[in-house]
């Protein structure tokens, strides 16, 4: 049949025209607030959100040989929860924010769900409904100023008048003349510094994706030892 094993093509990540202008406007403005507010390391802080998938699907397939497009059922119909990650310049991390599509709490993880307690109570996670999808809305971008980034800060200011920076993308509900006039008024020490949201992701999302592979893998491979006595090595 004259087939072969392909990776699964996609359409690329389009980099935004003056990129370089950009990212040099975003560093400078970053550079400015820092030192006209004299902010410490500890209370500049980075959030972004990333996609875990329930059931992660294969990303190869046979096609013919020479085949410039190659396509996979089901490939981009993902359906997982948003994870938001959080990591200060001194190398803290907050707790997660999972986010669940769905409207009442029943879309949740109840207190009889493995490990549960350790993350809500040790790990201090919070989860969210996200309504019809799981992507961040405004009200969950509040609970997680109120519940997880604020307390942090608190503890990390040095006086009430200290400047705090938040860097997040350029996300619609994190843009919206809602979410910033909420923030400016209930928290006007935050400063917010947009990235474009292809220049966002940071190291801590390999880590996690990591993490979250070997969790999916770890019932077909509980152990190294399993491993060994499967594949002899």
């Amino acid at each position: 049949m004259k087939w072969s094993l392909r990776q699964s093509t996609c359409p690329g990540k389009k980099i935004p025209d003056g990129v370089t202008y950009i990212l040099t406007d975003t560093f400078l403005r970053f550079v400015h607030t820092i030192s006209e507010d004299s902010v410490v390391i500890e209370v500049i802080f980075n959030t972004d959100q990333t996609l875990v998938i329930y059931a992660a699907g294969a990303t190869e397939t046979y096609a013919p040989k020479g085949s410039k497009q190659v396509e996979i059922v089901g490939k981009d119909e993902k359906r997982g929860f948003t994870v938001v990650v959080g990591i200060s310049m001194n190398g803290d991390v907050l707790p997660f924010q999972a986010i669940y599509a769905g409207s009442t709490f029943h879309s949740l993880s109840t207190s009889d769900t493995p490990e549960y307690q350790k993350a809500t109570q040790v790990l201090k996670f919070c989860f969210e409904s996200g309504g019809s999808n799981h992507w961040s809305t405004l009200s969950t971008m509040q609970n997680y100023v109120q519940n997880i980034l604020v307390p942090y800060f608190e503890l990390h200011r040095k006086d009430g008048n200290q400047t705090c920076i938040w860097q997040i993308d350029s996300w619609s509900v994190h843009q919206s003349a809602e979410f910033r006039d909420w923030r400016y008024i209930t928290y006007p020490w935050i400063w917010i510094h947009y990235f474009p949201a292809i220049a966002q992701d940071f190291s801590s999302h390999v880590m996690l994706e990591s993490s979250e592979f070997s969790s999916l893998r770890s019932d077909i491979l509980p152990s190294r030892t399993l491993s060994k006595v499967l594949w002899n090595n």
